[in-house]
């Protein structure tokens, strides 16, 4: 075997010579003494820091030739020196080859990571992704406003929620309750941080269909039936949102239908089929409790301006009522939500 000579050079607080002759003997590498007639290997081990991190390079020479220089670097100085001792053991295990000239093109054997760093990056775990709150913040309702987030997954979420409502309209038709039954589709758009917190995209939107009336107003024997539909949009803004929990929006919308005035008297075989278009503005206070992950209940009220031209009329073509400017209207439902 080729003797080898070390020469080490750390800054302070770095493993020793003798410590890192120590590393490089439990990894079967050998320095051995040289004699007087024989020229010796050299083996230049340089530790340094450099800021936050650490480094070092190993290099053979014999004579004019030497190997490439082995370079690492590493979080702490320790595990520099453990590294390249592992290098140096390979090279003394191997030391009765002649090193590679620098100019040669040798293939580089890669470094493997300090097994200290390996294990570290290994046992880490991932963070936990934080729970996602219920409670949806309303933003950007009367102009932009920016949302800090950190880095992460950022989620577009949508709740679709379907509602069958009834009710009464109070009002409309002078000393007549109108029953109401509605039908209320809703979507709502909002985005979840990477922290958790979700915040509403705009307006909540909904729209709806419903039917009213069926039922007869009897007047000085006349009697007339009363029915209609209509539908629409109606847009809203979040008083208060959670996904599993209370919900409150305040909503504006126009809806159009057809109301129908059908007049009868029994004893002159009187009768008039009166139907004329129907355009509603309305205002309402929607509120929703959801329980479970699919199934809610709910409670709406507001008012409405109906513009029409319909009215029941009397056989000699004097009116017997039309329908009054504004109604009010209130009702309860149940609904599903996914």
């Amino acid at each position: 075997m080729i003797p080898v000579q070390l020469e080490y050079t750390a800054p302070t607080g770095c493993p020793t010579q003798a410590e890192f002759v120590a590393f490089v003997s439990s990894r079967g590498g050998d320095f051995a003494r040289p004699g007087p007639s024989i020229q010796a290997r050299t083996m230049t081990v340089t530790l340094r820091r450099e800021g936050n991190e650490h480094t070092g390079s190993l290099e053979v020479r014999q004579g004019d030739l030497a190997s490439d220089a082995r370079q690492l670097r590493a979080a702490s100085c320790s595990e520099v020196a453990e590294a390249l001792a592992v290098v140096a053991a390979i090279a003394l295990r191997g030391a009765d080859e002649p090193p590679a000239p620098a100019s040669a093109e040798a293939p580089v054997v890669p470094t493997p990571a300090p097994p200290s760093a390996a294990a570290e990056a290994t046992a880490a775990p991932p963070p936990p992704a934080p729970a996602a709150r219920t409670r949806l913040r309303p933003i950007a309702l009367w102009g932009n406003e920016q949302v800090p987030v950190t880095a992460g997954p950022l989620e577009v979420n949508r709740t679709l929620a379907l509602t069958l409502s009834g009710g009464v309209i109070l009002g409309a038709i002078p000393g007549v309750v109108l029953p109401r039954y509605d039908l209320m589709f809703t979507r709502t758009n909002f985005i979840t941080t990477p922290e958790g917190s979700s915040f509403l995209i705009g307006s909540v939107l909904n729209v709806g269909w419903s039917y009213f009336g069926n039922v007869t107003r009897e007047s000085a024997g006349y009697a007339t039936k009363i029915s209609g539909f209509k539908g629409g949009v109606n847009v809203c803004t979040a008083l208060t949102y959670d996904t599993n929990g209370f919900v409150a929006l305040a909503c504006a919308g126009f809806t159009v239908g057809l109301l129908s005035l059908e007049t009868k008297h029994a004893e002159n075989g009187y009768h008039q089929n009166a139907k004329s278009g129907l355009g509603a503005a309305a205002v309402s206070l929607d509120t929703r409790y959801n329980f479970g992950e699919h199934f809610h209940l709910s409670a709406m009220g507001g008012g409405e301006f109906w513009l029409t031209e319909v009215a029941a009329k009397r056989a000699d073509g004097s009116e017997l009522f039309r329908p009054r400017l504004f109604n009010a209207s209130l009702q309860l439902g149940l609904g599903v939500h996914f």
